[in-house]
């Protein structure tokens, strides 16, 4: 499967008080590209189930470019693991840099629905 892109660009309304976007919304941003990638490779609904490992290694500026990307590594009977990164970069640069890498694990909302219901 191709990989899923999502470009957004950084607003002071998006960044913590140090002027970058380091979790927060742009973590929302991020799952929502690998909820894009695991929608085109599994049909009907699925849900987050856990991040199996999110790796921070550098902020996003105000006014900078961030291009998420995410891509399936795994697809099991009972669900699917989407890796995803994002690329930071200034729109008059052109330079990019790593600012973070994760995987998240996703299943179908049928499933879910199962696991979490206990009778009384």
């Amino acid at each position: 499967m191709q990989p899923v892109r999502l470009i957004d660009l950084v607003f002071p309304g998006d960044t913590n008080h140090h002027g970058t976007l380091f979790g927060g919304i742009g973590l929302g941003d991020y799952g929502q590209n690998c909820l894009y990638c695991g929608n085109a490779t599994w049909a009907g609904e699925i849900c987050y189930r856990l991040a199996e490992r999110i790796d921070f290694r550098a902020a996003a500026n105000v006014g900078e470019i961030i291009e998420f990307t995410g891509q399936v590594i795994r697809v099991g009977k009972r669900s699917l693991s989407v890796e995803g990164f994002d690329d930071g970069g200034g729109l008059l640069t052109g330079e990019q840099r790593l600012c973070t890498r994760g995987v998240f694990i996703w299943l179908p909302w049928g499933l879910l629905m199962i696991i979490s219901y206990r009778p009384a």
